[in-house]
């Protein structure tokens, strides 16, 4: 992820977290990289909080679900648009 160049097009990082102690790990890791102004990060279930998110987005990735990753892409990316995913399949 580069700061700069989220800085620079307005662009905004939004990630789900549903471990606390996770969540709070990339908090502090954001704020020492000095992203924390351009991430939206939420503690929550993604299966859950995703059917809220207002899309498009030009990029999707799941560290969670591979078989999820369809419903996401299809409803919140453009066209052109990249969706990827890393984990086990359920």
């Amino acid at each position: 992820m580069d700061g700069l160049a989220l800085s620079k097009t307005g662009g905004k990082l939004i990630t789900i977290e549903i471990d606390e102690d996770r969540y709070k790990t990339a908090l502090q890791n954001f704020k020492k990289a000095g992203v924390e102004e351009f991430i939206d990060a939420r503690l929550a279930d993604a299966h859950q909080l995703v059917k809220e998110l207002k899309g498009p987005f030009d990029f999707v990735f799941s560290d969670a679900d591979r078989n999820g990753i369809h419903s996401i892409s299809k409803r919140w990316t453009r066209n052109w648009s990249w969706a990827a995913a890393h984990g086990p399949q359920t």
